[in-house]
Parts: C-alpha cells; structure tokens; sequence
C-alpha cells in the first residue's frame, strides 16, 4: 500500500499539523517495531558457493524472521553458537549480524531456500510503498494514532488508542498463527538466536 493512503486516512481520521515526513517517520517506527507480526512471508533464493559457508543476508531477510531454510531442497535446522562438530546434522547460524552459516560447508555449487517474514525498508516519501499484509494496516495506523494522542498530552485518547493498538496487534498474531498451523513447511520456527527489539512505549 502507498504511504500517501495512509497519511490521507490518517489524518481524515485524526485531524493533525504534523507534517507528511514526521508521520512518515512515525509510520516507519511503528512498522520497524511490530514487522514480525505483519510482515509477508516470502521467500529469497541465494547460490551456494563450493567451499562457502557464512553468506550474506538481503536487507529483507532478518535473522530473527526467518521460518525455514532449505538447502539443494534438504532442511536445515537453526542452531546456536558457531562450533560445529564434522558429524552435526544440517543447519545454520547466525555468525555477524547480517550474516548467517550453514553446516556442512557446501561442496558444490547449488540452491538455498530461505522462507522468511519479509522485513520492510523505511518509506522514504508519500509514493513509497510499505511492504506488509493489507488487512494489518490498520495496526500501524492504530500505532500512529497512539503517537498522535501521546503528542498531544490526552492520556484519555492515547489509552482508547492502545487498546485498539493492541486488539489489532493481538488479532494480526492470531492470523499468523492460523497461517503458520495451515503451512507447515514453512512453520514458525524460531530461531535459537534471536533479537530483542525496542517496544513502542505505549501503556496498556
């Protein structure tokens, strides 16, 4: 969806001064902090190398959001750390930031599979595009409106918000969940290493 239609409902809903690129900038916040919950499962494809075994993650695949990973259309299972013994079954792992390993070392070249909850860039302007599932862009909106509220000093409005914030975030879970139960080979499995992020500071 294009951010113009959101900031035009936005503010139709909740009349403001702010300008296009603060809400854009609130739009992204709240998008950053809850992608996990909204983003599109997708799936990116990366070449093995023989005698490669760290590659390099796309900007859209974040190692807390991936979900499945198959090599030359064998599974692999996440693990921890980044000592691995020659007779450990396949897997991968994260070894920097942006950058994950695979176990055995490929010899040949090949395909990698990574299923992942597509993680989206930051809108730069009114006619990007925000990659996430249609039916949950509501909780972003509802995240913008708490900031809105928050920005104004009406605690009243900004509790109203964050309910509705957290029934849409709470409802956008549940989908997953059902989704995730319906595909199984693609199924919710998260990673042994995972990234804390910052939450959105609102009260419940």
């Amino acid at each position: 969806m294009r951010i113009r239609d959101m900031i035009t409902d936005i503010r139709a809903r909740f009349p403001n001064g702010y300008t296009d690129t603060t809400l854009i900038n609130w739009i992204n916040d709240v998008a950053q902090e809850i992608w996990e919950d909204i983003g599109i499962v997708r799936m990116t494809n990366i070449t093995l190398q023989p005698g490669l075994e760290a590659y390099n993650l796309p900007a859209e695949v974040d190692f807390g959001g991936i979900r499945a990973v198959f090599v030359n259309d064998v599974e692999y299972t996440a693990r921890s750390g980044v000592r691995w013994g020659s007779n450990d079954e396949p897997g991968y792992s994260l070894l920097t930031e942006g950058t994950m390993r695979i176990h055995p070392t490929p010899t040949a070249s090949g395909r990698m599979r990574i299923f992942h909850i597509h993680r989206p860039a930051r809108a730069t302007g009114v006619n990007s595009e925000l990659h996430i599932r249609e039916q949950y862009k509501e909780v972003v909106k509802n995240g913008v409106f708490v900031i809105l509220a928050k920005a104004l000093g009406d605690a009243a409005l900004a509790n109203n918000y964050v309910m509705d914030y957290n029934a849409s975030l709470e409802n956008a879970r549940t989908k997953r969940a059902n989704y995730v139960a319906a595909y199984p080979q693609i199924g919710d499995k998260q990673p042994a290493v995972s990234v804390k992020r910052p939450k959105m500071g609102v009260r419940t």
